[in-house]
């Protein structure tokens, strides 16, 4: 409601005595009605209702919309119909006793008792993880791993390795090596005989 005809709807819609007991103009109110609906503002408020409704028409009469609709029209038939259709209630069917036989497998005391065992064994494991026996069994292991990376990361072992790669290259080794697979061939050929 415009601004100038709102004071005059408050002002002359209701007639105050002073006593707080407001009592209510009928004329008044049908009068600043009339002036509403008569001014500039409301004309303009239906001329966007009515061009807006002629836009929404236009829009709902379109072969666009109302290819969309049967489109629509037509995924929802098929919908319904596969639905209804015998292999969807088959499906339905088997879902159902698939979920009836977890049920009672879910249920039933085997189940129960192998997850009871579960976590009996959890916990076994948990315990002895937690324990100072696998603890210092770890502390050892690490110990002995740190240890032993020391050791061949030391240049003694460095040294050793690369005494063993210069005795392989010897044509010593190589000798001796050629005379062991030979040895070893000629033993498995007397196997098979």
């Amino acid at each position: 409601m415009p601004d100038s005809l709102r004071q005059e709807v408050v002002n002359e819609s209701f007639m105050n005595d002073f006593k707080f007991d407001y009592k209510f103009n009928l004329d008044s109110v049908t009068k600043v009605s009339m002036a509403y609906i008569k001014s500039p503002e409301f004309q303009q408020q239906i001329k966007d209702v009515q061009k807006n409704a002629a836009e929404m028409a236009k829009h709902f009469d379109s072969p666009e919309w109302k290819k969309q609709q049967a489109e629509i029209q037509q995924k929802a038939i098929e919908m319904s119909n596969q639905i209804n259709s015998k292999e969807f209630k088959q499906q339905q069917e088997m879902a159902f006793k698939i979920a009836q036989d977890m049920r009672k497998k879910f249920d039933s005391p085997e189940w129960k008792k192998q997850q009871a065992d579960i976590q009996k064994n959890a916990a076994e494991m948990s315990k002895k993880f937690n324990s100072d026996e696998w603890k210092k069994q770890q502390a050892e292991m690490k110990k002995n791993i740190d240890l032993m990376r020391e050791k061949i990361n030391s240049p003694e072992f460095k040294k050793h390795i690369e005494e063993m790669k210069e005795l392989q290259n010897s044509p010593e080794y190589k000798e001796l090596k050629r005379k062991f697979d030979n040895g070893i061939d000629s033993i498995k050929k007397e196997k098979r005989n």
